[in-house]
């Protein structure tokens, strides 16, 4: 990682624990923040995955996944906009299988990264953790209040693993 992609993930942590501090204040309306909050991050995700097919990835040997993959997390990104609207369940199901598949891929490449000797026991623990809060979502989805904090609790949780692998030393291949 270059110094300004460290500083990018490091003010992108900063960023989630003051989403995080926001949403404790205003418990509310934690469901229509949550609810925002994942679909201008999937909107912005699918953006920047077109542009990098359009840029770079079509010249390369799979770029066209590249390009399917910003268009179904642009899709996903509509899709959870129009779900103001809708049931509790429906946002807290779609919450808690987004955290589920994201900490069973990062458990997935943790079980990798062991396997050749790599860095994995970071990627073990948020795995574990996005595991937790998927199922934490499901024993609480009666009160919208502790959904709210255990939502806050997992972006804080998330935040504090983007800052700590903003200071890990990366390995750099040299070429002889």
């Amino acid at each position: 990682m270059s110094r300004l992609q460290r500083i990018g993930v490091f003010i992108s942590g900063l960023l989630m624990l003051l989403g995080a501090a926001v949403l404790i204040l205003d418990v509310e309306d934690g469901l229509m923040f949550i609810t925002t909050v994942l679909a201008v991050s999937l909107f912005v995700m699918g953006i920047r995955f077109i542009v990098y097919f359009l840029t770079m990835a079509r010249h390369m040997v799979g770029g066209k996944a590249m390009l399917f993959a910003g268009v179904f997390l642009l899709d996903f990104g509509f899709f959870t906009s129009t779900m103001f609207d809708e049931s509790r369940l429906m946002i807290i199901l779609y919450l808690a299988g987004w955290h589920a598949f994201s900490g069973l891929v990062s458990l997935l490449r943790a079980r990798e990264a062991r396997k050749y000797k790599g860095h994995w026991k970071l990627s073990a623990v948020y795995g574990i953790g996005n595991i937790a809060v998927a199922i934490f979502c499901l024993i609480f989805s009666k009160s919208a209040k502790i959904l709210t904090g255990i939502y806050c609790a997992g972006l804080v949780y998330s935040a504090g693993i983007r800052m700590i692998s903003s200071f890990r030393r990366t390995e750099i291949v040299f070429i002889q």
